[in-house]
């Protein structure tokens, strides 16, 4: 995913596909590390902007692990955390809570609350609460992420820097410039 990182989609759609094609040769399609490959295309085509197409991947994946994995098994919990991200970047913020809600569940339940997956998928619903309005539940959910991710990590590290951007959108969202400022600051001083 490097290429992503780097802005590359091309190359990046074009290494996902490669995945795809070799994990279908050598796995077929009933396999998880298919399932795993579709969810790398998947977040390729949502960091494109293409929801339809990283929709249709990521929904291809959840339901190859729904028949072949535990729902504890990390890419079926990936299924869910990414529709989730992706219903709530398309507005769709009813279904966006529900794979996130039943992500984190399954989060807390294998990993418990101080665990980066766990933070990521409090991060998002705390993001997605903010897109949606409810800047007390929002705040709550992303204070708890920025604190794990905190313990886990320490104040310099990327991760923190995510969670504080999440806060410094939800204070601008709320219309409290000093605290999103603050937030932003201390972001711009980790990258």
């Amino acid at each position: 995913m490097d290429a992503v990182n780097q802005g590359d989609y091309t190359k990046a759609l074009s290494y996902a596909n490669q995945m795809i094609d070799r994990d279908r040769s050598k796995y077929g399609v009933k396999h998880i590390e298919y399932a795993g490959s579709l969810v790398n295309l998947g977040l390729v085509y949502s960091y494109m902007g293409d929801y339809a197409n990283a929709e249709s991947s990521y929904l291809k994946a959840l339901n190859i692990c729904k028949s072949t994995v535990r729902k504890d098994h990390p890419t079926y919990v990936a299924c869910l955390k990414n529709l989730g991200d992706l219903y709530g970047d398309m507005g769709e913020h009813s279904k966006a809570e529900t794979y996130l809600v039943e992500a984190l569940n399954i989060y807390q339940s294998k990993y418990g609350n101080n665990h980066e997956e766990t933070a990521k998928c409090l991060n998002s619903i705390g993001s997605l609460y903010r897109m949606m309005g409810n800047y007390a539940k929002a705040e709550s959910y992303c204070l708890e992420a920025t604190q794990t991710i905190k313990d886990i990590f320490g104040s310099k590290s990327a991760e923190y820097a995510v969670c504080l951007q999440t806060l410094g959108d939800l204070y601008v969202a709320m219309g409290d410039y000093a605290k999103a400022e603050k937030h932003y600051l201390d972001m711009l001083a980790i990258r």
